[in-house]
């Protein structure tokens, strides 16, 4: 295995660490019920539909699944939702962190009739042959580098008939993030209040969010060599393998930056916060329709090139 492979593995294994998921839930910048209501329209058309509703009204209203498969599975969650649902018969996930992999195992312990976690580098995936009826990558393709082979993978293991769910980072490599886009963050950052600035990150202490950055290539390279390797290139190596049924942006390009570490200080409950969050989505949503910013986040509906 290559060093490169080692040194992600290694730096995966902090979503081990015991008190993750809660961290999770008061820092990713999704986490807020206005920006889960805001991806969901931007996703479905809903505020109240989320991407997978969406999918399953539209697409397949009629149709029982067999087998699903989940490119970077993590500690199950989309799993245990799909099974929740009665998405299909089986499932399996692949994802290179041991760790999360026995998480999502002992999570699911009660299914293990129908579902399945592997240990596996996507860099170098194989999988069987026109088995599956639905592939998901669910933000981990842009830990990827091998990203042709691993979309021919999918697209060979996908049958005719089958689907492509994709819900991912696209922005910059290695998040070189634009003047302009910093710029914008740090403006917006220095006028929130303190109590909505606060680093959840770093409590007990109350310490304010400091200004969004860009980290160098070549601290990437040393601290996080999978991080966005090839997030740029994801929709045009999926367009080699895949038809693109629908492509559906939902931003992140000021949310993701200015948000994340601080989410959990808006409370759902204090309307004052509510009514912020929608006006730093608005903002977001005005300069991407006007060209100002990319959308960094985007949701496909795809099927696998005939060849």
């Amino acid at each position: 295995m290559s060093e490169l492979t080692e040194r992600t593995k290694r730096f995966w294994a902090r979503a081990a660490e015991p008190d993750w998921r809660s961290t999770h839930v008061r820092t990713n910048w999704m986490a807020h019920r206005e920006v889960q209501r805001h991806v969901n329209r931007r996703c479905s058309g809903d505020p109240d539909r989320t991407w997978l509703d969406y999918f399953c009204e539209v697409y397949i209203p009629a149709r029982r699944l067999r087998h699903v498969v989940n490119l970077g599975c993590g500690d199950g969650a989309l799993e245990a939702e799909l099974i929740g649902r009665d998405f299909a018969d089986s499932y399996v996930g692949y994802d290179l962190s041991p760790d999360c992999v026995a998480r999502a195992t002992a999570a699911l312990a009660g299914h293990r009739a129908r579902v399945r976690f592997e240990c596996t580098d996507l860099n170098h995936v194989a999988l069987p042959c026109e088995a599956f009826d639905v592939a998901f990558f669910s933000h981990a393709a842009h830990h990827v580098e091998r990203l042709e082979h691993l979309c021919e993978e999918v697209r060979a293991a996908l049958r005719p008939d089958g689907f492509l769910l994709v819900q991912e980072f696209v922005g910059p490599n290695r998040m070189q993030w634009t003047d302009t886009q910093l710029a914008v963050v740090n403006r917006l950052l220095e006028q929130l209040p303190e109590s909505l600035r606060l680093d959840l990150t770093r409590l007990p202490e109350r310490i304010p969010k400091g200004p969004a950055t860009r980290a160098s290539v070549a601290d990437w390279l040393r601290n996080d060599p999978s991080e966005c390797v090839r997030s740029a290139d994801i929709l045009s190596v999926l367009a080699q393998s895949f038809e693109i049924l629908e492509r559906r942006d939902f931003g992140g390009t000021i949310l993701q930056k200015l948000l994340e570490n601080i989410v959990g200080n808006f409370r759902e409950d204090d309307e004052a916060h509510s009514a912020i969050v929608r006006l730093l989505i608005a903002f977001e949503t005005l300069l991407i329709e006007h060209g100002v910013l990319a959308s960094d986040f985007t949701f496909v509906i795809a099927r696998p090139r005939m060849r």
